[in-house]
């Protein structure tokens, strides 16, 4: 699909040659100085980890070495233990057989018959003395013994508590000084946004990232470099998301008109896609939508909720206008689009709505000084060509309604290319993924308040209708959410340039969709309608594969 053209660097007189130079100058600097911080930064968190890695090693070993020596310990105290019971029970049982023999023979012989009463009593006592010594003296060879391994233990631990701490100091120091790198590289000098006039402009902060197909932005493109096996699993995942969002159209259409389903039984018209009916659509789309996409961004961005701190208490008002206004240009262009899709079908209406590159070139010709090239100016005439030719039965129609319709869906490609614009804008302060989010929200916000106010449209749904109205909401939402995340996921493996490509067939599957889900002649295209939308897709198609060979080009400039 189509992809918004990279953000200029700052110029005081385009038609300076000077001017020209030292931008191009400033632009190689940049890069420089941005390819040496990241090449830096990728050794230091390399660094990092090796160390972190090295020091869990050595502290896991010294944890498994001290409780290897405390169950040593523990084995030598209780062997210690039994041999010293045995030889106090053995001196035990010697001491009283000699006192038992020296007693008996005391009493038996004739010294000892003639002993007295006292002296008896005193060689007891000095019996019983010389046993009291003994055992004195062995507990305190075995208090010895413990205190020595004791001493010895206690030594250890503090070995083990000082390397904790060394590794601890280390890596602190480490974390501080990628800390201090990090923080350098994102409060370098900025200047101001950009400036609707075209002497006043800035240097871009972020990356350019591409036009997609409606409600689904893509997240920041990943590295080119990629294998066999992940370009086609990214082809396969970017082609499912704009099969899901082609066939999300042509649920929007069975919803608001009675559909041939495979051309079998009639399903749908549950009610008409007016603005109030179509505002609920939404409503009850983005009920779906919303809560699982709270649950799934800590997955896709696990900052998602720091960053969205961050960035709404910065105080740059400026930055938060451009992302909820993004936010409020795609609600208008989803709900343009779904009156669009039940006047006109789906396969005409998107075709419309892919007219947002007439917008978005000279919009960022005047805004960022973008100037467009001849193949651009080419791929203008094609896409307008095309929208012309798909949209000339309806306009020529006797039916007011089809008029209406092509108006409807132009007013939703203008609205989405300043939803593309302001988006654009939005990621050079945030993530992509928060921007998503808030943008889902502020869709919820604006559908919500409008059905609650008294505004100068009803809503009307019968009851017997009702069920087939949540059974819709809940497949819209569904839909959005799979086209959302194939999406993300085939981008992070196929590039975002590529996947641009693959979005620009949305028109071509979503008329093809149309006609084989629920053939009939809303859904039939004339020949002049075919070859309408396959100039649309072209158009949006070469502007796609012309932002790829540019990045491509911008990435071994960089290199060099």
């Amino acid at each position: 699909m189509g992809q918004l053209d990279n953000l200029p660097e700052n110029s005081e007189a385009l038609d300076s040659q000077a001017t020209e130079a030292l931008l191009r100058t400033m632009t190689q600097e940049l890069q420089n100085l941005k390819q040496n911080l990241i090449v830096q930064l990728n050794q230091d968190v390399e660094r990092l980890q090796a160390e972190k890695n090295r020091l869990i090693q050595e502290i896991d070993g010294l944890q498994s070495q001290r409780q290897q020596q405390v169950e040593q310990q523990q084995q030598q105290l209780q062997q210690l233990s039994q041999n010293l019971t045995s030889q106090l029970q053995e001196q035990l049982r010697q001491q009283l057989q000699q006192m038992a023999d020296t007693s008996s023979s005391a009493m038996t012989s004739p010294v000892g018959a003639n002993l007295l009463p006292g002296e008896y009593n005193d060689h007891a006592y000095r019996l019983l003395a010389s046993l009291d010594s003994t055992l004195s003296t062995t507990f305190k060879t075995l208090q010895q013994d413990i205190n020595s391994y004791q001493s010895a233990l206690s030594q250890q631990l503090g070995q083990m508590h000082s390397l904790e701490q060394q590794g601890q100091v280390i890596l602190e120091t480490l974390v501080n000084r990628l800390n201090q790198q990090l923080q350098t590289a994102v409060t370098q000098p900025q200047l101001p946004p950009a400036d609707t006039t075209v002497t006043s402009r800035q240097l871009p902060t972020a990356k350019p990232i591409p036009l997609e197909f409606p409600g689904a932005p893509l997240p920041i493109p990943q590295p080119p470099k990629k294998k066999l096996s992940e370009l086609q699993l990214g082809f396969f995942l970017v082609l499912l998301s704009t099969v899901a969002l082609s066939i999300h159209n042509v649920v929007v259409r069975i919803v608001g008109n009675p559909s041939q389903l495979l051309g079998l039984f009639t399903i749908g018209g549950v009610l008409k896609l007016d603005l109030g009916n179509s505002l609920l659509i939404l409503w009850m789309r983005m009920l779906v939508v919303l809560p699982l996409m709270v649950l799934i961004t800590k997955f896709l961005y696990p900052a998602v909720w720091r960053d969205l701190k961050t960035f709404f208490t910065a105080k740059d008002t400026r930055s938060i206008l451009n992302v909820i206004g993004s936010g409020c240009f795609l609600f208008l262009s989803q709900v343009l689009i779904y009156i669009a899709i039940g006047d006109i079908g789906p396969g005409i209406a998107v075709t419309i709505l892919f007219m947002y590159p007439i917008i978005t070139v000279p919009l960022a010709w005047l805004l960022f000084g973008d100037r467009p090239t001849l193949l651009r100016f080419g791929v203008m005439l094609t896409i307008s060509l095309g929208v012309v030719l798909a949209a000339y039965p309806s306009i020529s129609s006797t039916s007011s309604m089809s008029g209406f319709g092509v108006g409807t869906a132009v007013g939703s490609g203008v609205a989405f290319a300043f939803y593309l614009i302001l988006m654009q804008l939005g990621f050079q302060k945030l993530h992509p993924v928060p921007v998503s989010l808030v943008q889902f929200s502020t869709i919820f916000v604006l559908s919500s308040v409008s059905l609650i106010l008294p505004l100068p449209f009803s809503v009307n749904v019968l009851p017997e209708n009702q069920q087939g109205l949540i059974i819709g909401g809940i497949i819209l939402g569904v839909l959005t959410l799979l086209g959302y995340l194939l999406n993300n996921f085939g981008v992070r493996f196929l590039g975002a340039a590529r996947a641009s490509i693959i979005a620009s067939t949305g028109p071509v599957l979503t008329a093809i969709l149309a006609f084989v889900l629920i053939p009939g002649p809303k859904t039939a295209l004339q020949t002049i309608q075919t070859v309408g939308i396959l100039l649309v897709t072209l158009g949006v198609f070469a502007l796609s594969f012309e932002r790829m060979i540019v990045q491509r080009r911008a990435a071994k400039t960089a290199k060099a």
